[in-house]
């Protein structure tokens, strides 16, 4: 008989462990993959928001520049030359700004009027074909009714040539990252020379 050599009768020792078990590297890729994910979705969120940001500044700057240009007219000029009717501009027909103004780095949203994103609202109403400014228009945003030609009486005439307040909304609707956007700024003009 032969002796069994002194290897096999030592008891086998255990090693410690190299690598990973299966359930181990599943685990792994599970909290990887939640990890990546969770960048990944704050990274388009970022880039969004960014977008967003951007298009409400530019949409704010171009509703403070409308309303300073309105500011760097004459006084008893701004309606004549802010209003939806070319054919009462000071200088002639189709002359003055109007209501409508591009607004540069927004997309109009299709089949805006006249193709663009800018618009300046003054409490006018057309009737029978001409646009009046008058007191009796009803919008809680820009504060109407209201006596707009200081005779402490709210009527329903034409308040075009005698007019010491004009509330005015300017609102700029674009296409955005985000879809169709709205933004509205309103302020009060008035005069002061009576």
């Amino acid at each position: 008989m032969h002796p069994l050599p002194v290897k096999a009768l030592r008891p086998r020792l255990r090693t410690a462990r190299t690598g990973f078990a299966f359930a181990e590297l599943v685990v792994v890729m599970a909290v990887m993959l939640v990890a990546i994910s969770i960048f990944s979705s704050t990274v388009v969120s970022t880039a969004r928001q960014r977008a967003i940001n951007r298009e409400n500044a530019i949409a704010a700057d171009a509703a403070r520049t409308a309303i300073e240009l309105m500011r760097n007219v004459e006084f008893n000029e701004m309606y004549a030359r802010f209003n939806p009717d070319p054919m009462d501009d000071p200088e002639g027909p189709g002359t003055a700004p109007g209501q409508l103004f591009a607004v540069p780095g927004l997309n109009v949203i299709p089949g805006t009027m006249g193709n663009m994103a800018g618009r300046i609202e003054l409490p006018v109403v057309n009737a029978a074909g001409s646009f009046q400014l008058r007191e009796d228009v009803v919008d809680d945003d820009m504060g109407m009714p209201r006596d707009l030609s200081g005779d402490s009486v709210i009527d329903s005439a034409d308040h075009a040539a005698d007019y010491v307040l004009l509330p005015v909304r300017v609102t700029v609707a674009w296409r955005g990252a985000t879809g169709e956007r709205r933004f509205q700024m309103f302020t009060l003009l008035v005069t002061f020379d009576t």
